[in-house]
């Protein structure tokens, strides 16, 4: 598929209507992480891609629980293969930055003494850690992505002053005693009962952070009755995990929580961190990443950006038209939401603008309200 094209709407139906998804509309922000849960509107750019869809069907105002198209029946996450994309702001809730904080945490790092002496001692000089600091301070990059992809002489040193501001944000007291989302999908998959059905669901994420598998590993540990303790973990193995974007290190055979007075670990980690603007083509992980979706029954995106880049390669091999999607649309302006549910024909499932990941799933039944 490539990148989605704008086609004329056909008829009716989802294969029809979805036309490659158009999602022209939305310029890419954000790279490497999901960082942002939406982006700052383009009038012209928008405007452009309006007169090229042509007129706008017109809206069904079909709702139930605050959502924009009759659920039917509640969404089980378990009973048929099953994808979930997260975004930026599905780590958000256990200590994670969005965009605009991640400058903001990334500025911290080059401004901090420690930070600038591991930096030198890794071949990074001043005149390079001083450019990227004005480029944070005074540049007008929406997210540091975008930066990256613009200033390609930082693009090595921002991946390690990524990796320098995300490992110091892996730790336990964010994720437990469990909570948010991860919480409750824990208590649904049940991993302790013989009927356990993990293996029909899959996690994508645009995330460097390893925060998801840590905490369903560990919370094994500190709640499932120590008889099935390795039974549970029988289970867990089963859900894949994707990190279409690379990640922070293999876990757990790079530990939750790597040490930061260590260069060598944060080499590492920083040599895993991808971007859009990376060529993904011969990278294992997007490949799986695409795979995971190619075969899935239902795409449910949470705490996602919906840029328009990363959607284009990840689903440029699904058969849309065979698969349900739904998405969480945190602060989405009504314009955007209209012209999501245009190109979708109604036919994706969005939260309303103040839904965060936990409330949408709850919302769509596919976690007891």
């Amino acid at each position: 598929m490539g990148k989605f094209n704008v086609l004329p709407m056909r008829g009716h139906g989802r294969g029809a209507s979805l036309a490659g998804l158009g999602l022209i509309l939305f310029p890419a922000l954000d790279v490497g992480r999901e960082n942002l849960e939406v982006r700052t509107p383009d009038p012209g750019h928008d405007q452009q891609a309006l007169q090229a869809i042509g007129p706008v069907l017109s809206k069904r105002s079909s709702t139930r629980r605050a959502l924009d198209v009759s659920l039917g029946d509640p969404v089980n996450l378990l009973s048929v293969p099953t994808v979930l994309v997260l975004g930026a702001g599905a780590s958000k809730p256990f200590g994670f930055p969005l965009g605009s904080g991640l400058k903001g945490e990334l500025l911290k790092q080059v401004n901090g003494n420690q930070t600038q002496n591991t930096l030198r001692k890794l071949g990074f000089d001043n005149a390079l850690l001083d450019l990227f600091r004005g480029a944070l301070q005074y540049g007008t990059h929406q997210t540091v992505d975008i930066l990256l992809e613009r200033k390609s002489n930082l693009r090595e040193l921002g991946s390690y002053l990524i990796a320098t501001a995300l490992i110091p944000l892996e730790h336990n007291e964010a994720l437990f005693p469990q909570r948010d989302w991860y919480g409750d999908l824990f208590d649904l998959l049940q991993m302790e009962d013989e009927a356990c059905t993990a293996d029909k669901l899959a996690i994508v994420t645009l995330n460097y952070d390893r925060s998801f598998e840590h905490f369903l590993t560990m919370n094994i540990e500190y709640n499932c009755r120590h008889e099935r303790v390795d039974f549970a973990h029988q289970n867990r193995k089963k859900i894949r995990v994707v990190h279409a974007h690379g990640c922070l290190g293999e876990y757990p055979s790079v530990p939750y929580g790597i040490d930061m007075s260590n260069p060598d670990a944060i080499r590492s980690a920083a040599e895993k961190i991808k971007i859009v603007s990376d060529r993904l083509d011969n990278s294992p992980d997007f490949q799986a990443a695409k795979t995971l979706i190619q075969q899935a029954k239902q795409v449910i995106f949470l705490g996602f950006g919906y840029n328009e880049t990363t959607l284009s390669a990840l689903l440029s091999e699904a058969p849309i038209h065979e698969i349900k999607f739904y998405g969480t649309a945190m602060h989405l302006d009504p314009k955007d939401r209209d012209r999501i549910k245009t190109l979708f024909d109604n036919d994706i499932i969005l939260g309303d603008g103040k839904q965060d990941s936990v409330t949408f799933l709850r919302t769509i039944g596919a976690f007891p309200g």
